[in-house]
């Protein structure tokens, strides 16, 4: 799919072919102590760190011109950056590498010694003009703590702005350089060096920043009307000793629950991560399963325990997602509708066009996925959520 596609073919940089030097560690009989050093070595995020550090050198290469001396020293860093991974990569082995060099992104290593040369001073003023100490913008969508820093910050310069100049940061940016107070310049300059995040106008940044006009406005749109959750419930009635006994499973998930968001808060979540999730929720439906054995019954439970009041809705998909799908096909004579690829559609969606089509789901094929989950939930926790 990459390789023909016209936008990225006919935008493609042609670089050097980069060759990183392959250490070899000295050559031991594996023990525990040596599998625990290795484990030690390769604790961390240095590798994370260290590719961070490399995306936004090509953050701050945007603001140069090609052929310039900050533009190539950039280049060759941005080069130097990928040794530098392989470098972190090789600590498991035990082959003690060289880092990055700070001065490259650490602001205050930059620091000038006392009785500092001309020489010391140019280079440092050449280091601090492209240096890479803050992720590009874009990045703020990949870790959350970081956009919750970043929208603080704006937060607070926008209403600096209004206290002390009575206009917005818009404005005061859109006003040319040489109409700008001393008290203006000043702030902006403040306010430039402060940015928890690079506003550059590199690839990624551009792309974000197009994203983010084509859904201004369009991401939260609400209904007044309220959501009538009965169409997804069984009709069955159960007794108060169930619905407290199921309870006391919601409380728990509710807890493990509040505990992942906490996580994700703090740090990007990997697919090991998300497959053990799923492990967890196995575990939470047959803890329910254990109480009430019957689908539709419990489904019920779920449903006014999660929609008659304000609840965690996860859990009521976590535990009877299935059986809400076959409630919904059967209240709609197992009737769906989707949209369809249709060169005379009249939807249009990323350059194609669709028509809605209607067709009857199979009760046996929504039997066997059941099935499948089910037995995928056996074998991944065990028959009795070992």
């Amino acid at each position: 799919m990459l390789t023909d596609n016209s936008i990225l073919v006919d935008n493609i940089r042609p670089t050097k072919t980069i060759f990183c030097v392959q250490r070899n560690a000295e050559k031991v009989v594996p023990s525990e102590d040596t599998q625990v050093a290795s484990n030690l070595a390769s604790f961390g995020d240095d590798i994370g760190k260290t590719t961070n550090k490399v995306t936004a050198m090509y953050d701050v290469q945007s603001l140069f011109e090609p052929g310039s001396l900050e533009y190539d020293t950039l280049e060759y860093r941005i080069m130097s950056g990928q040794l530098y991974q392989q470098n972190c990569i090789d600590k498991i082995k035990g082959i003690v590498c060289n880092p990055m060099p700070r001065s490259w992104y650490d602001y205050h290593a930059n620091a000038l010694p006392d009785g500092a040369s001309d020489e010391q001073v140019a280079l440092r003023d050449f280091n601090l003009r492209i240096l890479a100490d803050r992720k590009p913008y874009f990045m703020q969508y990949i870790y959350p703590t970081l956009r919750k820093d970043y929208k603080s910050y704006m937060k607070s310069v926008e209403t600096k702005c209004v206290r002390e100049f009575r206009l917005s940061l818009a404005e005061i940016l859109a006003i040319p350089g040489d109409q700008l107070t001393d008290e203006q310049r000043q702030f902006i300059a403040y306010y430039k060096r402060r940015l928890p995040v690079g506003e550059n106008n590199c690839v990624m940044n551009r792309i974000c920043r197009r994203f983010e006009a084509l859904f201004d406005g369009k991401m939260k749109q609400w209904t007044e009307e309220p959501f009538d959750y009965t169409i997804m419930k069984s009709g069955h009635e159960y007794t108060p000793s169930q619905f407290a006994q199921i309870r006391k499973i919601y409380d728990r998930h509710n807890e493990w629950m509040q505990d992942q968001y906490r996580r994700a808060n703090t740090e990007v979540v990997s697919s090991i991560d998300a497959s053990g999730s799923k492990l967890w929720q196995s575990w939470f439906r047959q803890q329910c399963m254990t109480v009430c054995s019957d689908e539709e019954l419990l489904c019920d439970i779920v449903l006014d325990m999660c929609y008659r009041r304000s609840g965690m809705k996860e859990f009521a998909w976590d535990i009877c997602g299935h059986q809400i799908i076959r409630n919904l096909a059967k209240h709609n004579d197992n009737t769906v509708t989707y949209p369809s690829l249709d060169e005379d559609g009249d939807i249009e969606y990323a350059g194609l066009k669709f028509s809605m089509r209607q067709a009857q789901m199979v009760t046996e094929d929504l039997e066997e996925d059941i099935f499948e989950r089910d037995r995928f939930e056996r074998e991944g926790m065990g028959e009795n959520g070992d």
